[in-house]
């Protein structure tokens, strides 16, 4: 994915196929490190409805999950 793609807080991920959960997934988490980081309101829990679109390769399930734990836990703590 091009850095054009996700520079501004606006833009449209307009990755497609299997690539566009993954970079879903890494843009909603950067915008809520960014507000952990500089805001003092209170984070409510994150619920992410189906990781499993498109029916991921096994492996890349595993590395989405584990992206999900590692980063829930940063912006929870």
């Amino acid at each position: 994915m091009s850095e054009k793609s996700y520079k501004k807080i606006t833009s449209k991920i307009a990755e497609t196929g299997s690539g566009k959960p993954r970079a879903l997934l890494a843009y909603y988490f950067s915008i809520l490190e960014v507000m952990k980081e500089f805001s003092t309101s209170v984070f409510c829990p994150i619920v992410i409805d189906s990781p499993n679109q498109q029916d991921k390769e096994k492996a890349n399930l595993d590395k989405m999950l584990d992206f999900i734990i590692e980063k829930n836990q940063k912006v929870h703590n």
